[in-house]
């Protein structure tokens, strides 16, 4: 992976991993409904419960392809992150892209004992654009 690539894909890793998470909720919800487990309870009382009908369960869809597929993409993101060199680097791109609740680049500035946001950033793009 190239690190043009390399920087595409951490501005769209935190997209993809929720993605997979909702691929892997319908898929859990399509598993259920197969089974003739999917229910829910009456409003009034006795609180009697019924069958319900879910919706997103495509037929045909393959859903655990996809998933496959996009539990791969954030393996190969993770493992050229983790081939980085300079330690540094990985620090900035596991802070800014990789956390569920990433950091501003003040905040990453902050972490890492610099004054200014400008710092990381930069060290940052010099790296992406570095051969």
């Amino acid at each position: 992976m190239t690190k043009a690539q390399l920087k595409q894909a951490l501005k769209n890793y935190r997209s993809i991993c929720a993605e997979l998470q909702d691929l892997a909720d319908q898929l859990a919800r399509c598993r259920l409904e197969e089974k003739g487990g999917a229910g829910c309870s009456s409003a009034d009382f006795p609180f009697g419960s019924h069958p319900a009908r879910t919706e997103g369960c495509a037929p045909g869809a393959n859903l655990e392809q996809q998933i496959r597929h996009l539990q791969k993409v954030c393996a190969d993101v993770l493992e050229e992150v983790s081939q980085i060199e300079d330690s540094l680097v990985r620090r900035i791109i596991r802070y800014r892209y990789l956390q569920k609740f990433p950091l501003s680049w003040e905040g990453i500035s902050r972490r890492m004992g610099y004054h200014s946001e400008s710092t990381v950033r930069s060290i940052l793009s010099r790296y992406f654009v570095k051969t």
